[in-house]
């Protein structure tokens, strides 16, 4: 059987990777949503390079793309809930930052979903911590552009 339901070829799965980023776009705090953008992200590679016949590539390009890295940090942590394999070291934490009012501006900040990226991950996204969704934006550029 290729592919389930509808999704069949890599562009079938970029074209659900976007659906998803479309979904975060409109509730950027929703962890539901963020689950399943960072795990479509995460299938892309497997999907352009599969089986046992691909797997040397995709850890060729995963290891090289420091952005990958922390796609599949998050995917897996988020899937097995531990501190998985060694190899898993761009997330040091991830969840909601919640913000008090800002008694200068006298508004208040909005509680934000984000990441703190770690080593060669953080230095990817310009910062250690990053909001899920402008992570969520670098991740599908890079797919629309692969």
């Amino acid at each position: 059987m290729p592919g389930v339901f509808e999704l069949r070829s890599p562009a079938d799965l970029l074209a659900k990777l976007e659906r998803e980023l479309e979904r975060l776009r409109t509730a950027p705090n929703d962890v539901d949503h963020a689950f399943n953008f960072f795990v479509t992200a995460e299938h892309m590679l497997d999907w352009l390079h599969p089986g046992d016949e691909g797997k040397a590539r995709r850890a060729e390009i995963r290891n090289a793309e420091p952005l990958l890295q922390l796609v599949s940090h998050l995917a897996s942590g988020a899937k097995h809930f531990d501190n998985l394999s060694s190899h898993h070291q761009s997330v040091a934490r991830s969840g909601m930052v919640r913000r008090h009012p800002s008694i200068k501006m006298r508004r208040m900040i909005p509680d934000q979903l984000q990441v703190q990226a770690v080593g060669a991950a953080g230095l990817a996204v310009g910062g250690s911590n990053i909001s899920v969704i402008a992570l969520a934006e670098r991740v599908y550029a890079y797919w629309k552009a692969a």
